[in-house]
């Protein structure tokens, strides 16, 4: 059965030029890692030592149809590719996959898509999929099946976007949260959040119940003089657990020099809700108490336009008070990275 379906998949992605009147964009990324956890509290495979870390490989496929005057039918399946591992269970991995449409008003797209809670955060996170991306220690970055993803068109340089999810259908395996969670996010950007087009970005965005989290966000992005700034809050709250809430912050600076970029990151959360405190054994069940920050300084080299190797460093420090009392933790990771695009 497995073989029938990779073949289909390959199929789809070769022949795709030949039904479809219009080009579509065949694309993808590798993107590998090697990295050094000195108590496997953080990076991806979360081993003590050192570990082969894929950040977020995928083939992908989009494209856009123009139906009739200023209506379009938008689609994109993306794959992320799991063979690197040992693990032989997991080949392909669901990424963003959808059709939709598209007018001067703006867009609707029907699938698994990045929720607007998570868009809204930019570019702000400077080590973002890699093993010192901030859903370390900040949550609420999902990506989302049976959904509907809404977004305007821009009003004076102000774009709304809206995700919903259809609960009966997400929630069928667990229907007890249906009752716990609204399904959906806002949000309002202002800018570009890549800072080229503009030099400002803005964001504000509320999510309520998705994957069991209430929470609100503020993003902003500055760039003077080439040197980019970012910053972020966010205050959460667990709909499961009435005992987890909290705030977390972010602030990034990245500097370019010729073909290197010099990236610094500072973040801090006391809601309890990120990955590195639940690898850390805190029980959410019982949790009253959580601090983290993590410091993280990475290089980027830009080699040629489509190929970057990087490198970074990043240092977690934290504690938690549960029912089996006081932790405290910390973890150092070093990684160096290869990222090819096409």
């Amino acid at each position: 059965m497995k073989t029938v379906k990779y073949t289909c998949l390959g199929a789809i992605l070769i022949c795709s030029t030949q039904v479809v009147s219009e080009p579509l964009d065949f694309y993808g990324r590798l993107w590998l890692g090697v990295a050094n956890s000195s108590n496997g509290l953080s990076g991806n495979e979360k081993v003590d030592g050192f570990s082969l870390e894929n950040y977020a490989s995928y083939l992908g496929v989009k494209g856009e149809y123009g139906v009739y005057d200023n209506f379009s039918l938008l689609y994109k399946f993306e794959a992320g590719i799991e063979s690197f591992d040992n693990d032989d269970t997991n080949i392909f991995k669901p990424r963003n996959s959808y059709l939709g449409f598209k007018t001067n008003y703006g867009s609707a797209v029907f699938g698994r898509n990045d929720t607007v809670f998570k868009s809204a955060e930019g570019k702000v996170d400077l080590f973002n999929i890699t093993s010192s991306d901030m859903n370390m220690i900040i949550a609420g970055n999902d990506r989302l099946g049976d959904s509907v993803t809404l977004n305007s068109a821009k009003v004076a340089g102000v774009t709304m976007g809206v995700s919903y999810v259809f609960d009966k259908d997400f929630n069928k395996k667990n229907p007890e949260l249906s009752e716990k969670q609204n399904n959906y996010a806002v949000s309002l950007t202002l800018g570009d959040a890549s800072l080229k087009k503009n030099n400002h970005y803005v964001s504000i965005a509320y999510a309520d119940g998705l994957n069991l989290l209430e929470a609100t966000r503020l993003v902003g992005g500055l760039s003077i003089a080439s040197v980019k700034l970012g910053a972020m809050y966010q205050h959460s709250e667990s709909n499961l657990y009435d005992n987890i809430k909290g705030n977390s912050y972010l602030l990034s600076m990245s500097v370019p020099i010729d073909k290197y970029d010099i990236k610094l990151q500072y973040l801090k959360d006391d809601a309890g809700l990120g990955k590195v405190t639940k690898n850390a054994g805190a029980d959410l069940k019982t949790l009253k108490e959580s601090d983290v920050s993590q410091y993280s300084l990475g290089v980027d080299f830009k080699a040629q336009k489509d190929l970057t190797f990087g490198v970074g460093i990043s240092y977690f420090d934290g504690d938690y008070t549960d029912a089996k009392g006081h932790t405290e933790f910390d973890d150092t990771l070093v990684f160096v990275s290869t990222k090819y695009l096409f």
